[in-house]
This record gives structure tokens, C-alpha cells and sequence, in this order.
């Protein structure tokens, strides 16, 4: 596997994402609305020009590649559905030029797996965030059960808190109450996504990441 489509790249989370896998090797196909905030050049980067809400545009992207990473999240000036919106895009894509690899960042705060043990405190978070921003969070689920509801080796990495510090150089990996934390900077989350491209150890899993 050495071509991948990023969407997102232009994020606090996707930067260090794309600029991690040109380090160790990997072609990029990168759609990005202002090529500028992206802020990287390399010979295997492709950026091309676009929204996630254009569907030719996502699917110019995901042509000719061997997984789909999506870093995608909400921005003040788009609709509040564009991580379902742009779900479908990538997903039709997906299925017309045969790639089966996804694997998606997301929020605990929107999608909590079977797995998780919650606890009194997160439970009332999580309550709150379903109420003040209950419009991101539907879109955040509807986007996961888009993706959870396919036959693609997908991977759901969820995260609680992004954080822009220096990274710590490591991560944990597990679900809620079991084996986490509560936070985890964008460079090391940008890490896990690095190596569950290459490992593959959460084939249709919504892992939880955290410092």
C-alpha cells in the first residue's frame, strides 16, 4: 500500500498526518479548499483543489489509491452535516475504484462503542455535548454509522480531547475505562492513524486513542 487519498489534510490533525506518511514513504493525494493553510511540498504529494461537498472533486482523489484517510471536522463555515455529506461522497468513490482500506477520526464525544465503560462524569459530558452541539454530534454519529454499516476494512479511531502540544511520542490504545486517557495531542493521534495504516490491528473496530 503506498498511495493514499487525505481529506483533511489541511487540520491541526492532518498535517502532521500527511507530513508523516511522506516521511515514511507513502504517495499522497491531498484535497484541501485553500492549498496554502496545507503548508507542505514533496514530490509525492498531490494537493488538489476542492471540497469534500464536490463529489467529482472526492472522487478525482480517491482514484488510483490504496486507502482513504478521513480527518475531516466541522468548520465554522460549512453545513453541519458535512461529515455525513462528505461520507457519502467518499464512500460511493470508494466502491467505484475498489478501495476497501478506511480509516476515520473521530469523536467519543459523538459515537461510544459497546465496549466502552463509562463513567458518571463522561456520561454527563456526553449528555451536554448531544445538547449544545447537537447538531455536530448527529452529524459526527450518522457519519460513523455510515461507515460502520459497510464491508470496508474500516477503522473508527476515536478521540475525547485534541490538543495542539508538542507530542508526546507515544499513545494508548483501548475503549473507555479500560486502557485511556482523556486527551491526546493532534501529532500523536496523527501517529496511531500512520500505524494503523500499516498495521491494520482494528479492522472494523472504534479503537479509543489517548495519551
Amino acid at each position: 500500500m503506498t498511495k493514499i487519498a487525505v481529506f483533511g489534510a489541511s487540520g491541526h490533525t492532518g498535517k502532521p498526518f500527511t507530513a508523516l506518511a511522506l516521511q515514511n514513504g507513502y504517495e499522497v493525494k491531498a484535497l484541501v479548499r485553500t492549498p496554502s493553510k496545507l503548508g507542505i511540498q514533496h514530490p509525492a504529494l498531490q494537493v488538489i483543489q476542492g471540497d469534500v461537498l464536490d463529489p467529482a472533486k472526492v472522487e478525482e482523489t480517491i482514484a488510483g489509491t490504496d486507502a482513504v484517510i478521513d480527518i475531516l471536522g466541522p468548520a465554522s463555515n460549512s453545513p453541519t452535516n458535512v461529515r455525513h455529506t462528505a461520507g457519502l461522497h467518499i464512500l460511493r468513490a470508494m466502491q467505484k475504484h475498489n478501495v476497501k482500506r478506511l480509516i476515520a477520526l473521530s469523536s467519543l464525544l459523538g459515537i461510544v462503542d459497546s465496549k466502552d465503560r463509562l463513567n458518571v462524569g463522561l456520561r454527563l459530558k456526553i449528555f451536554l455535548a448531544k445538547i449544545l452541539l447537537r447538531k455536530i454530534v448527529q452529524d459526527a454519529r450518522q457519519h460513523a454509522s455510515l461507515i460502520t454499516n459497510t464491508t470496508l476494512d474500516w477503522t473508527v479511531a476515536r478521540a475525547l480531547y485534541l490538543t495542539n502540544q508538542p507530542a508526546e511520542g507515544r499513545y494508548r490504545v483501548g475503549f473507555v475505562g479500560s486502557g485511556s486517557g482523556t486527551s491526546i495531542t493532534n501529532a500523536d493521534v496523527a501517529a496511531f492513524l500512520l500505524d494503523e495504516l500499516r498495521d491494520a490491528k482494528y479492522i472494523r473496530q472504534m479503537p479509543l486513542v489517548s495519551n
